[in-house]
């Protein structure tokens, strides 16, 4: 008699049973049972499907997984494969929506065979996500990348770490003498379009060069041969491509993605725990993608006549984040069966409302939407067929977002270095002080601007502290006191995914006028500047109402009234660990007699 089948007690069972009982318990305690408020509720209407851009994929997934609850009960489904292959979808119609960065090109729009509308959902920076260490090993996290840099590294080809434009503007590391390895999309892609605008702004002789030398190459889109910004990015030869969002950032967080880099939405680099790099601006600071900042480079965006906007590389504010862009849902407008539109324009109305609640927002790496682009939004919603009235449509709770860009701001100190600006207006000359509400050129200010108010400045309905949890915000837009947003890597499919647990509640009895969601009392007493809506005064900060984690990416057509598969997968293997004890047991038995 061994020692695995002495008779004592639990002891008597073999090896094997032990083993089984062990592994069974320990799968069934891996498996996580999301409590019943948490589960995606039976679908109020019809299943409506996007496809599209991954920048907005970020937000796409935590609105879809918190309308999936009540009371709003929608079923989303959304698959976020690139710009480009929004837009195409949309033309094929085979998506109720598609999602793009960038409008129809010029010649998809003759392809589009049913009416739309441009409703903007995101905004936000566009990251140069890196992966880089010292020539001792040691992780580089504070990387400064001059804009001729940036656009040298994503168009030449053997560019070294070392190189003279990096080193110049990073004299206290001690960079390697290694080759960059640019990893850019291989799928159509707005990011691509926005940093080879981008590019061709800032610096149009490295652009210049890069089209010249790729001019006879079969491969290389004809926008792009003819000088114009392009979704499909030219191989540089030494660069390497992958799809998606979540594909380039996968690539350079690798291990053999080792002295990489990747232009992406910057919050794909923060779940990933990897360092955007301090890009530098017109005003030769070097800044980070914050809401501070992405909201003050998109305040000189000027609108297009389609409601999309007209993006401006090199505005002279020292605080602002370039480059930074725009993110639409492609949205039918006639022909499209009501009881889908609902649906649709009830999402919409959530993602430009309590969608863009500060805290949410500054943990995911976006900026909010100003009252002009949240305007624009509600005009758009309301042209889908089936939308409710805008009062029944949108979602209270929130800070109204900000109106209009600061007279003055305090920029932040540079990252890696120099003299800190202390205050600039975020516009050449003075800065106007009321924004245009609608869509139409802009005259009197830079309009869609989404207000640096909202992350340090005055912003309509409040201040910047009226995100919950209160507290002043940092130079940086992030709130002192309060979000609760996780986000992290899903261990099956290796996508991004986003759990928001912190919902802010308003209690100041005060709506904007324009968004609907409870502003500052004070809006309601007549402090609001004329046109722009400016607040002078006060907090309208909300006091945070616990709630559950939202589920991620939720099944769609899952119902409270059917179980969901971990729930399955969790009483299989209770059962089975029960089982196993039972015939374990029941063997020890009959060796025993």
């Amino acid at each position: 008699m061994n020692r695995f089948t002495r008779r004592s007690g639990f002891a008597r069972l073999s090896l094997t049973a032990w083993r089984a009982v062990v592994l069974l318990v320990t799968v069934a305690a891996a498996v996580t049972v999301p409590a019943g408020g948490d589960d995606p509720v039976a679908a109020a209407g019809p299943t409506v499907s996007g496809v599209g851009s991954s920048f907005a994929g970020l937000q796409m997934a935590q609105w879809r997984a918190e309308v999936a609850k009540n009371p709003f009960a929608l079923s989303i489904n959304y698959s976020a494969q690139g710009s480009s292959v929004g837009r195409l979808a949309f033309i094929n119609n085979t998506h109720d929506f598609g999602a793009s960065d960038i409008p129809f090109t010029a010649q998809e729009l003759p392809r589009v065979g049913r009416a739309f509308a441009y409703v903007p959902v995101s905004a936000g920076g566009l990251g140069l996500m890196y992966n880089l260490n010292d020539t001792a090993g040691t992780r580089v996290t504070n990387l400064n990348l001059t804009r001729k840099a940036v656009c040298r590294i994503f168009t030449e080809s053997g560019m070294l770490w070392d190189d003279p434009e990096i080193a110049s503007a990073n004299p206290t590391i001690a960079l390697p003498d290694k080759q960059i390895l640019p990893i850019v999309r291989s799928d159509g892609s707005g990011t691509s379009y926005v940093l080879s605008e981008y590019c061709l702004n800032v610096e149009p002789g490295v652009w210049g060069a890069f089209v010249a030398k790729l001019q006879n190459d079969p491969t290389a889109d004809e926008d792009f041969k003819a000088g114009l910004p392009t979704s499909l990015w030219p191989s540089t030869g030494s660069s390497q491509a992958a799809a998606t969002a979540d594909g380039v950032s996968a690539a350079v967080a690798d291990p053999a993605g080792l002295y990489s880099i990747t232009y992406n939405e910057a919050g794909y680099a923060e779940i990933r725990n990897f360092p955007n790099a301090n890009v530098q601006n017109e005003a030769n600071q070097f800044t980070q993608p914050t809401e501070l900042a992405v909201t003050t480079a998109l305040g000189y965006a000027t609108a297009r006549a389609n409601g999309t906007f007209a993006l401006e590389y090199r505005g002279s504010s020292p605080i602002a984040y370039f480059p930074s862009t725009y993110s639409y849902v492609i949205a039918p407008t006639t022909g499209y069966d009501p009881a889908k539109g609902a649906v649709l324009a009830k999402f919409l109305c959530y993602s430009v409302t309590y969608g863009q609640r500060l805290e949410l927002i500054e943990s995911l790496h976006y900026a909010r939407l100003s009252a002009p682009l949240v305007e624009i939004a509600r005009n758009a919603i309301a042209q889908i067929p089936g939308a409710p009235p805008w009062d029944q449509c949108k979602v209270e709770s929130a800070a109204p977002p900000p109106a209009i860009i600061p007279t003055e701001t305090t920029a932040p100190p540079p990252a890696g270095g120099g003299a800190t600006a202390t205050t600039a207006p975020p516009g050449a000359g003075a800065t106007p002080t009321t924004a245009p509400p609608g869509g139409g050129p802009a005259t009197t200010a830079p309009a869609g601007s989404t207000g640096a108010a909202s992350s340090g400045g005055s912003s309509s309905g409040g201040s910047s502290s009226g995100a919950a949890g209160g507290g002043a915000p940092t130079a940086g837009g992030s709130p002192s006191g309060g979000g609760q947003t996780q986000i992290s890597i899903d261990p099956v499919t290796g996508e991004s995914i986003v759990v928001s647990i912190t919902v802010p509640a308003s209690e100041s009895g005060c709506n904007d006028p324009i968004t609907g969601l409870p502003a500052d009392p004070t809006t309601c007493a007549g402090s609001t500047a004329a046109g722009g809506g400016e607040i002078q005064s006060g907090a309208g900060a909300a006091a945070p109402v616990s709630a559950a984690p939202a589920k991620i990416n939720p099944t769609v057509g899952e119902s409270s009234n059917r179980p969901e598969t971990t729930q399955i997968v969790w009483w299989l293997a209770q059962g089975a660990s029960v089982c196993a004890i039972g015939v374990a047991l029941a063997g020890v038995r009959r060796r025993a007699l």
